[in-house]
């Protein structure tokens, strides 16, 4: 029979008794970027095993988390080869969800790279499909984004607009949270 002690754990004497070997510690950003690159590595490996066991919903999915760390590093470019591809895959499969979220982070990817007129497109198509689906974070996201990728082609007045939307949709969703608080405390 396991038994455990019921003992609380001191990390403080831990540390004390064993101290990191503060020579194997790799800090700064070579080193942040050479973990990354060995996330990437593994992720295209899952990729590939997920793809070959025909795991669709797995396969949209790791695209996507490449693409988003390529993106945490520098490289836009190669991020929206992999968006694109999880792109396919969720309008293939009927996945409006991951549809839009794609169509969000291309818009972003667009917009580090300097192509604000390309990142409105983007946006605008997420839109669509966040309001279809009934999704108001996604929508009120996709309004603030909107808004910045306006106000990077000088369109004030339509950022403007993109930004009140989204403070609206915020606000609307404070409150349908706070009456459904106040149902909770009424019981």
């Amino acid at each position: 029979m396991n038994t455990a002690e019921n003992r609380e754990f001191d990390y403080q004497a831990y540390m004390r008794e064993n101290p990191p070997d503060l020579s194997k510690i790799r800090r700064g950003t070579e080193a942040r970027r050479q973990r990354l690159e060995k996330k990437l590595a593994l992720h295209e490996q899952a990729l590939g095993i997920a793809g070959e066991a025909g795991y669709r919903q797995r396969e949209a999915n790791q695209p996507g988390r490449l693409g988003s760390w390529h993106s945490d590093i520098g490289e836009p470019a190669r991020a929206i080869e992999f968006h694109e591809q999880v792109l396919v895959i969720a309008r293939k499969v009927g996945y409006h969800q991951e549809e839009a979220k794609q169509l969000a982070s291309l818009g972003k990817c667009h917009s580090d790279i300097g192509e604000p007129a390309r990142a409105i497109e983007f946006y605008e198509q997420a839109l669509v499909i966040h309001r279809k689906i009934g999704n108001r974070y996604g929508e009120a996201s996709d309004l603030v984004n909107l808004g910045d990728a306006l106000a990077d082609q000088h369109q004030w007045e339509k950022a403007v607009a993109a930004y009140h939307q989204a403070i609206q949709i915020a606000d609307e969703m404070r409150n349908a949270q706070a009456q459904n608080e106040a149902c909770l405390l009424d019981q």
